[in-house]
């Protein structure tokens, strides 16, 4: 270790404490600093990520210890800070500096991304550049706390990124999810407003994915209501047990005779009974000397933990061995070992397809079945359709690798944004397609029995005429009015379009949005602190007058 290297490590201060994040290389602090100075620089990264990375660079500039430098660009490597890794072997910060526009770029706009992107959906695409970890943390987030909240931690990664293609993967990500609203800000030569002028006598149709969960469900629905504690044993005791009622066997039946299937019964009726019921069976009828394995997936980690736990419950009573992945023990476990020696593993399917991606699971040739819980999730870039489709391509492929049975999950398969019959059968047909299923597995002979366990609703429609005054869109207009209002406060958007004849809740009023938000994104100011404060305001007005014009269309 040089003087020169030091003083060089001082001079991109700027440039690494903006970069690292100092728990993604926790095995270099414990191993060269002091327990003292390592939990300060942890405990403070909960506060401040820049202010935990400054005193991590001080405390690297007084190491004395041989050999530290060396094993400091080994440790940012194994984290995969693989630019900036480079930047400083090389004395080099070129590539780095490059990134400091696009950066300022997502700051300025960050009120439209978040609006207007589904963070879970993005990082499918953008694997080559983000960590396994910084993804689960996105779609933990997501979960926990919203879209929104997962939008902006993944905001984060990307201000925090070495990697110089980041900003390219982001953008093609983006158009591959079909968010036209943030590629537009990015690209505005790519994508000209006479396009959206072209289309102005459309109607605007806005395309909405839903993503719901059932509530967890009861294992013995034959007592009457019951406290938790008692309910928790009750559902200890069916999985031990593992007696199926005829409606169960019946919904098995597809299943246990090879076909892909989806089953569908109501919540509440039993369907992890079944899931485990068709698991020991497919276990239990492997040829002699093939080794079968399941892979039991939930979308979210209170549904995984307890999945897991009724999993753990009865197959300990077996030979059989089950195993769970999850999020904060993933990185760090010996993946490929855990799926060689246990015969079912529980996880999420977004664990599932980070390590079919990084490789620490070869292929979904290796498990004989998947179970999808809540199947009804399988559209568009949702993890469980990413994951079908590598399937597909592995059925499509050279007949060399075996394929494993689908088994999905749920009380209704939806119908999406469907207005007519046909589109409804259309929708399911689609999600059926997309689970590859062969069947779909209903109660139909024992609906009586089912009809004892559980109660279904009954469901009426009716149909409504549109209203000739509505105090709800006058309340929204009068809204947006005090919202143009007070982004008028802060700068005159009127000379920021061309467009001044505009209504609310028309396609008008979205392309004078699209129009002052790209004039915005170029406004230059002398002071700069006070033109980034203004173009954050008025991207967050602006998209809240999206939002209600949405709703007015």
């Amino acid at each position: 270790m040089t003087d020169l290297q030091k003083e060089n490590l001082k001079l991109w201060r700027h440039y690494i404490t903006r970069i690292l994040r100092p728990t993604y290389i926790h095995g270099f602090l414990t191993s060269f600093f002091s327990p003292i100075d390592t939990e300060q620089i942890l405990s403070l990264e909960e506060k401040s990520v820049i202010k935990s990375a400054e005193l991590f660079l001080d405390c690297l500039l007084k190491l004395e210890e041989q050999g530290w430098y060396r094993a400091f660009l080994d440790e940012l490597r194994g984290a995969d800070y693989t630019g900036l890794e480079q930047a400083i072997e090389n004395a080099d910060f070129t590539e780095i500096a490059k990134l400091e526009e696009p950066k300022k770029l997502l700051e300025r706009i960050l009120p439209t991304i978040v609006s207007n992107i589904k963070p879970c959906e993005v990082i499918n695409f953008m694997s080559t550049c983000l960590r396994s970890r910084e993804c689960e943390e996105i779609i933990q987030i997501s979960k926990r706390k919203g879209s929104t909240a997962g939008a902006v931690k993944l905001l984060d990664c990307l201000q925090r990124s070495d990697k110089s293609s980041i900003f390219k993967e982001f953008h093609l990500a983006l158009e591959r999810c079909n968010c036209s609203v943030v590629t537009l800000l990015l690209s505005p030569d790519s994508v000209e407003m006479k396009t959206i002028e072209e289309n102005s006598s459309n109607s605007m149709s806005n395309d909405v994915e839903m993503h719901y969960s059932e509530e967890a469900e009861s294992m013995n629905t034959s007592s009457p209501p019951v406290s938790n504690t008692e309910k928790f044993q009750e559902n200890l005791i069916a999985v031990e047990n593992l007696e199926l009622r005829d409606y169960q066997i019946e919904l098995a039946e597809h299943v246990l005779a090879g076909d892909n299937t989806i089953i569908c019964a109501p919540t509440g009726c039993g369907k992890t009974i079944v899931a485990l019921y068709i698991s020991e069976d497919h276990l239990n009828k492997a040829p002699k000397g093939v080794k079968r394995k399941v892979i039991f997936m939930a979308t979210t980690v209170p549904v995984y933990e307890q999945q897991y736990n009724l999993f753990d419950k009865h197959f300990k009573q077996t030979s059989y061995k089950v195993c769970g992945l999850c999020a904060d023990k993933v990185d760090s476990s010996p993946v490929q070992m855990l799926v060689e020696r246990n015969d079912i593993i529980v996880l999420t399917p977004q664990i599932l397809l980070n390590c079919l991606k990084d490789g620490r699971i070869p292929s979904l040739s290796l498990f004989t079945l998947l179970i999808f819980d809540e199947c009804h999730n399988t559209t568009k870039n949702h993890p469980y359709n990413v994951l079908m489709k590598t399937y597909m391509d592995l059925k499509l492929g050279p007949k060399t690798s075996s394929l494993p049975q689908i088994v999905g999950l749920t009380a209704s398969l939806g119908v999406g944004d469907a207005s007519s019959l046909n589109d409804a059968v259309n929708y399911i047909l689609h999600i059926c397609a997309n689970l590859d299923a062969e069947s779909l597995s209903t109660v139909q002979k024992n609906v009586v029995e089912l009809n004892k366990y559980v109660f279904v609703p009954k469901k009426y429609t009716r149909q409504t005429t549109r209203r000739r005054k509505d105090p709800f869109a006058d309340i929204i207009s009068q809204m947006m009015a005090q919202i143009e209002a007070m982004a008028r406060s802060h700068y005159n958007i009127d000379n920021l379009s061309h467009i001044q004849n505009r209504s609310h809740g028309t396609q008008k009023y979205e392309q004078w949005i699209v129009e002052v938000q790209k004039k915005c994104k170029v406004l230059q100011m002398d002071d700069i602190e006070e033109e980034r404060r203004i173009c954050r305001a008025l991207f967050t007005y602006t998209e809240h007058l999206r939002k209600y014009n949405d709703a007015l269309i």
